[in-house]
């Protein structure tokens, strides 16, 4: 195979585009840039079903574009 292939950028090109913004709001309720199918409830489930806290340290691979890790952080760190 010669030719390269970009997988990231024609998953997650136009996932900031105001339509992809638009399905989010309305499949999940809000956005904070979910690329898959988890639910708002199921992501913020996530530290507590891992039994993760404040100190803890995750390494994340290969999940998506990155933004639903940076939200959970944020709300994670601000306690809600």
């Amino acid at each position: 195979m010669s030719r390269k292939v970009d997988l990231y950028d024609s998953a997650y090109g136009n996932y900031e585009s105001a339509t992809y913004r638009q399905v989010r709001i309305e499949t999940y309720g809000e956005d904070f840039g979910q690329t898959s199918w988890v639910t708002t409830e199921e992501s913020n489930a996530i530290p507590q079903l891992l039994g993760l806290r404040s100190d803890s340290f995750v390494l994340e691979l290969g999940c998506g574009s990155g933004d639903t890790r940076c939200t959970l952080q944020k709300k994670w760190a601000a306690g809600s």
